[in-house]
């Protein structure tokens, strides 16, 4: 690098920070020199290890991009000309070159005008898009997915066995799903026809519906009793399309944890169950001009049980009862809600350079899922 024809070079008095910069600089080429088919472009932060762990959002550099110039028109017949009121627009994609590329030319004019809205009232400053993939199915979902883990039941111990002159049985489990996998804790898209009308009652509107589904048990069959525990864990996550009634962009999750059981060691059998049930959702408010503001709703989990008492009294499934309400109260919006905001409301340096710039205003999901994202300048505000 030759420091006497860098522009920016001549902008930095401070030696220290001059040799900081070449330093940064100097690790960029080397980065761009290892991805042969990359093309960086304003993504310099994520190019260092230290940089991706300052900026948590899933990105890779661009591997293709083009820029567009869509002139406004004000009618049909406009044909559109060259003048201040012009916007530059860069695009770009991420993913395989092969199938994926950008057309190198320009748009023809008809296909690229923009249509102001009248005497320019709504001033605009520009969007971005995330994709799906990056935003929803590599964020997103993924943390979400926190939630799956904490609230499955599994089944530990369920057997008898005789001793002396009588019979010991064991009923035993966890709310947690402790060394679960990203692909065992997924969610998965399921159509609104397959949604429990519980959930489906909760949200209104189009979207995109999500399930998260694991069954354990165990049934010790063996001889003369019979001892069987089952665990059933059910979520819902719905990604909406849109706005609400009120104007925000309202994301619903919810969940049950249901345990069954049954203990048949002398006569009569006993059998009972506990249910766990909760529901929060995460809301992206723009509705009025100003910085997103990000809310989640409470999780305040109904826990509801059942036994036959025989042999089993209701005291003694105390060891269902208590781990499924003290772990379903334990479960939080705090941590999704602070990467969101993290997120959201961070200068944006992975996206725009100097993302200090701007401030998100507005933020939704189209029919795609993509996360569009509405731009403004902070002096403008």
């Amino acid at each position: 690098m030759d420091d006497q024809k860098t522009t920016v070079q001549d902008q930095i008095k401070d030696l220290t920070a001059k040799a900081s910069f070449n330093i940064f600089i100097t690790k960029y080429f080397i980065e761009l020199g290892n991805r042969k088919d990359d093309f960086v472009l304003h993504y310099v932060p994520l190019a260092t290890d230290e940089g991706r762990k300052k900026f948590a959002m899933p990105t890779i550099p661009p591997i293709d991009f083009t820029f567009q110039n869509m002139p406004f028109v004000l009618s049909a017949s406009d044909n559109g000309q060259a003048s201040d009121d012009n916007m530059l627009v860069y695009l770009q994609i991420t993913g395989d070159p092969a199938t994926r590329t950008l057309p190198r030319e320009l748009l023809p004019i008809s296909a690229n005008w923009v249509v102001p809205t009248p005497d320019n009232t709504d001033r605009y400053d520009g969007t971005v898009a995330l994709s799906k993939s990056i935003f929803v199915d590599g964020w997103l979902l993924p943390k979400l997915a926190a939630f799956n883990k904490d609230s499955t039941w599994i089944v530990k111990n369920c057997y008898w066995k005789p001793k002396g002159l009588g019979t010991v049985f064991s009923l035993t489990g966890q709310l947690g799903r402790d060394g679960a996998s990203a692909d065992d804790l997924k969610w998965e898209t399921v159509e609104a026809k397959d949604v429990d009308q519980g959930a489906k009652n909760k949200v209104k509107g189009s979207g995109q519906w999500y399930k998260y589904y694991h069954y354990s048990n165990k049934d010790d069959n063996e001889g003369l009793w019979r001892v069987w525990q089952k665990g059933t864990t059910r979520n819902w996550l719905f990604i909406p399309e849109g706005y609400n009634d009120q104007g925000k962009c309202e994301i619903f999750i919810s969940g049950s944890t249901f345990v069954e059981f049954y203990v048949h060691v002398d006569l009569p059998a006993s059998r009972g169950w506990v249910k766990g049930e909760w529901s929060t959702s995460l809301i992206l408010d723009g509705v009025n001009d100003g910085e997103l503001v990000i809310k989640a709703g409470d999780i305040n989990p109904t826990i509801t049980n059942e036994v036959d008492e025989a042999w089993l009294h209701a005291g003694e499934i105390s060891h269902f009862t208590e781990p499924c309400e003290r772990g379903l109260k334990k479960l939080s919006m705090t941590y999704i809600l602070n990467e969101m905001r993290s997120v959201f409301q961070n200068g944006w340096d992975f996206v725009l350079p100097g993302g200090g710039d701007f401030y998100i205003n507005k933020a939704v999901f189209n029919g795609e899922k993509d996360l569009l994202c509405e731009l403004k300048y902070k002096f403008n505000a």
